[in-house]
Parts: C-alpha cells; sequence; structure tokens
C-alpha cells in the first residue's frame, strides 16, 4: 500500500486549495444574505419552502468556515515551523518577517478601508486606538472590533497564534533570551481574554502536517472525519440562536466546534492524495485563484458589503429584484477582492523578500496562510 507522507506546508495542494477558498466564499455569502433578506421565519408564508431553507441553512455557516481556516492555518503555518524545527533550519527572523509581511501587509490597508467606509458613508469615526488594536490583533482584548468588519475578530487570533508558535519555536533552538519566554506570557495573557480553545483547533492542523499513514487508511479515516464534520456541524446549527427555530442542544458550541476541527484534521491526509488533486485538476487554475484571493475576499467583503446595503437594501421578500441585489453584491465583493490582491496581498512576497536582502536574512519562503 502507499504510503501518504503529507506535503510540504508552503506546496500547493488543490483540495486544500479548494477548501480555503469555499471557506471564504461560504463567510462572505454568510454576510451577504443576512444583509440581503429578513431572517428565513420573517419571511412569507408561501415562500418558505425547502429550497429556500435549504439556502438560508447553507448561508449560515460562517462560523464554522473560519474554524476550518483555524486548522488550515495550523497546517500550512505551523506545520512548516515544525518541519524547519525538526531539520535544524528554524530562524526566528525569517519567521517574524514571513508571518508579519503575510498579515499586515493586507491587513493594514484593509482596516484603512474599513475606517473609511465607516466615515464617509455611515458617518461613524473610528478612534486611532480601535483602528491601531485591530492591526495588531487587539481587537476583542483591549479594543473592539472595527464597525462593519466582524470577521477581523479572527485576525486576532490568527496574529496570536503566530507570536505564540514563533516563541516556542524559539525556546526550541535554544538561541533565545527572555524575549521568547515574555512573549509567550503575553500570548497566554492574550488568549486568557479570547479563550484558549482556539490555539488548540490551530494545534490540531500543525500536527496533522506531520502525519504518515497508508493511502487506504487515509480514506477510511476521511470518511470518519466527514462523518465528524458533518455532525458537528449539525449539532452547532441545532445549537445556534435563530429566530426562525426553536434550539435543540445535542451538544455544546465547544464539543461541536472539536469536532468540526478534529474531524477536518482526519480528513487531510486523504485530501492531499495524488487521486483527489488528479480529479481537480482541470479546474486548477480556478480553484488557486479563488485561493489566492481568499485571503483579500475575507478580509474586506463584509465593508463593502454594508455600503452596498446602503444602495440596495434589505428585502422582506424573496423576488426578481432581491436576487438580482444578492448576485450584485457577490459580483462587488468578489471583483474587489480581486483588486485589493492585486495592490497589496500579492505584492507581500516581494515585500519580504526585499526586507530579507537588506537585513540579510535567510530567503523569502511563500507559507500559505490563512
Amino acid at each position: 500500500m502507499k504510503v501518504i507522507a503529507l506535503a510540504t506546508p508552503r506546496n500547493s495542494i488543490l483540495a486544500l486549495d479548494l477548501v480555503r477558498g469555499f471557506a471564504a466564499i461560504e463567510v462572505m455569502l454568510t454576510h451577504l444574505r443576512g444583509g440581503n433578506w429578513v431572517e428565513f421565519g420573517a419571511l412569507p408564508t408561501s415562500q418558505r419552502t425547502s429550497v429556500v431553507e435549504l439556502f438560508f441553512l447553507s448561508t449560515r455557516l460562517g462560523h464554522e468556515a473560519v474554524l476550518i481556516f483555524f486548522v488550515l492555518s495550523g497546517f500550512l503555518v505551523g506545520g512548516n515551523l515544525i518541519s524547519r524545527l525538526r531539520a535544524g533550519r528554524f530562524s526566528i527572523a525569517d519567521y517574524a518577517i514571513d508571518r508579519g509581511t503575510r498579515i499586515l501587509i493586507p491587513l493594514v490597508p484593509a482596516c484603512v478601508l474599513t475606517v473609511s467606509i465607516n466615515l464617509g458613508i455611515f458617518s461613524d469615526a473610528v478612534g486611532a486606538l480601535q483602528a491601531v488594536g485591530n492591526v495588531f490583533g487587539l481587537n476583542g482584548v483591549l479594543v473592539d472590533t472595527l464597525p462593519r468588519n466582524a470577521p477581523l475578530w479572527s485576525l486576532a487570533y490568527e496574529i496570536w497564534f503566530y507570536v505564540l508558535a514563533g516563541a516556542v519555536a524559539a525556546i526550541f533552538t535554544g538561541k533565545t533570551g527572555p524575549l521568547a519566554l515574555m512573549a509567550i506570557l503575553f500570548a497566554a495573557l492574550v488568549f486568557a481574554k479570547l479563550g484558549a480553545l482556539y490555539v488548540l483547533f490551530w494545534s490540531f492542523g500543525a500536527l496533522t502536517a506531520q502525519m504518515r499513514c497508508h493511502s487506504t487508511l487515509a480514506r477510511r479515516q476521511c470518511l470518519v472525519g466527514l462523518a465528524m464534520v458533518a455532525l458537528g456541524l449539525i449539532a452547532y446549527q441545532l445549537g445556534a440562536t435563530s429566530k426562525s427555530f426553536s434550539n435543540i442542544v445535542l451538544l455544546s458550541p465547544a464539543h461541536a466546534e472539536t469536532l468540526i476541527c478534529l474531524g477536518f484534521c482526519a480528513s487531510i491526509p486523504a485530501l492531499d492524495g495524488n487521486w483527489v488533486n488528479q480529479a481537480l485538476a482541470p479546474a486548477g487554475n480556478v480553484i488557486r485563484f479563488i485561493s489566492q484571493i481568499s485571503f483579500s475576499l475575507y478580509l474586506i467583503h463584509d465593508p463593502i458589503n454594508a455600503w452596498l446595503c446602503v444602495l440596495l437594501p434589505k428585502s422582506d421578500k424573496i423576488d426578481p429584484v432581491s436576487i438580482g441585489a444578492f448576485f450584485v453584491k457577490m459580483a462587488a465583493c468578489l471583483l474587489a477582492a480581486y483588486v485589493f490582491w492585486l495592490l497589496f496581498e500579492r505584492t507581500s512576497f516581494a515585500v519580504r523578500r526585499a526586507i530579507k536582502a537588506s537585513l540579510r536574512v535567510g530567503h523569502a519562503e511563500e507559507i500559505g496562510a490563512v
């Protein structure tokens, strides 16, 4: 039997690119649908059909999609970090430049855009302290997340995942002093406020990158993993707050989230298999494109949507006008994300390489991040 050794996290894996792109689109659709129509229970009775119910259900999975982002980030970034540690090639300077440029180059203009839309469209001034706090991942800790860009809540976690993982890795190299311990202490204080469970999910992804298993076992494991994801999704959705149905608590939110993340981790070895990626190869260019712009889409779709909702307000019924408005908003968000990616995110690798060249530190690496 063939043994699957997971691809090095920096390499493109079409199946995971597809998951990453789909997760970003799901988060966008969750916000677009919520801004375009009233909740399902408020629609006219004649429109509450099973098809409409399925559409509304499929566009309320944004939180679960973010959990997948966390696991993917752990796999891609944490997995690469562990591999470099094991090979004796980890450099804290390399790591800090890689992660800092990957996050900040898109995040800073996304925050500027959000502040501008809040002020220019809604006359809602955002304080400098709040804006700076969001840039450095202190939203949810010392400041609130910027208005009209709810997805930024997860960037606080992402930034501190990186800080904590880098500091722990630096200690393992034995070449660091008290700064790493101070970084770990500060990260611990941050996660004491944000919640530490998601650190575990990120770690699941990082450890999954080190797995080796036979192809047959990987496929069986994938089936079990997908069943766990499905059970977690059902349990989380049934327990989630809704104005359209009564909650049914099968599992606590934390247990449902854990099932989703562990199940996805169990599925990754099979998703990395050649047969999956060969099947996806005909759509490879589209998948890679959506994956490439996924971070930009995640960062800016919510303020763009808020702006568009001023022009195309929420509807209390499903009709050609509201359906058209929904697709206009979706196309506008995708186009804006592509332009944003061209202007900012795409430049991050070149900036990273230039910084390293000027400091004579290591070499630039393109490591996927979510």
